[in-house]
């Protein structure tokens, strides 16, 4: 039997490659709540502002009837663009408004013995100079509601879990990428995997929750490893490998300034990103 899933924000970035992942599958009934279909994807495609909280629940609630929904998958972020929101305010009312309101508006439809994965980021735990505090909190909060619906709904075996991903390539972003070769050499330097994750990563971890029958209420970080290094040993190490300088052994009054100034390649980049929490922490 085909199962229902309905997928929030789904149409760009590591959403989409999830929805065509679906898609190829041939297994479920797709419903997409999401502002346009920039891929023309063939499913049940519903265009939501999640900015407009009552105008979505309109169309969330036409959506449903009395269908049962077996899998329920966010990946919400405010993109600015046609609202008057400050980004504080944006991202607590597409990312956490919608949340409550999907559950609390979908519980009765909601099959026994489903899933629903949210997609968060390492922002959830970390900081990164690169998004501000409303990006931050929101995904920090999106996490505590995952446990809070993980209880509430444990009892009819509803499984509710996180993805927090931090750099990924996307299709929004493969381009500029693809020609920052060094950029990229030091960020997979970085990772113990030795490279940047592909949306197809993600999308494995939240399938993989989907399907997974005695897991719920946990955060899943999906980083290589990045976030298991002790940062003064990560720091010396890259000095050493871009800019050949020991911080351990160097000389009284030896300074890094003229090796700074004659760094190339990933050195270069090395300089701009010695913060490397705010470099590479990023929101999926």
């Amino acid at each position: 039997m085909r199962k229902n899933i309905f997928v929030f924000g789904g149409s760009k970035g590591i959403g989409s490659v999830f929805t065509q992942r679906l898609i190829e599958a041939d297994k479920y009934n797709i419903t997409l709540f999401s502002r346009s279909n920039p891929n023309k994807f063939d499913v049940d495609f519903r265009s939501v502002d999640f900015c407009q909280q009552k105008e979505f629940l309109i169309t969330l609630k036409q959506s449903i009837l009395d269908k049962k929904i077996h899998h329920l998958v966010f990946f919400l972020k405010f993109r600015g663009g046609g609202t008057e929101l400050d980004s504080f305010n944006g991202e607590i009312k597409v990312e956490l408004e919608t949340i409550k309101n999907v559950m609390e508006t979908l519980t009765p439809q909601l099959e026994n013995g489903g899933s629903i994965v949210m997609v968060s980021s390492m922002c959830g735990r970390l900081i990164t100079n690169s998004q501000p505090i409303g990006y931050h909190l929101a995904k920090a909060a999106l996490e505590q509601m995952a446990r809070f619906y993980a209880v509430t709904l444990g009892k009819r075996n509803i499984r509710v879990n996180v993805v927090a991903p931090s750099l990924t390539l996307k299709p929004e972003n493969m381009a500029f990428y693809r020609n920052e070769v060094d950029l990229v050499n030091l960020y997979s330097k970085i990772c113990p995997l030795g490279r940047i994750a592909k949306s197809e990563d993600i999308c494995e971890v939240v399938e993989f929750l989907l399907n997974v029958s005695f897991m719920t209420g946990q955060v899943l970080k999906v980083d290589g490893g990045v976030s298991l290094q002790e940062y003064e040993g990560l720091c010396r190490s890259l000095v050493q490998e871009y800019l050949g300088f020991d911080l351990q052994t160097s000389k009284q009054g030896e300074s890094m300034k003229s090796i700074i100034l004659s760094a190339g390649g990933g050195g270069n980049y090395l300089v701009s990103c010695l913060s490397l929490n705010s470099c590479l922490i990023k929101g999926a």
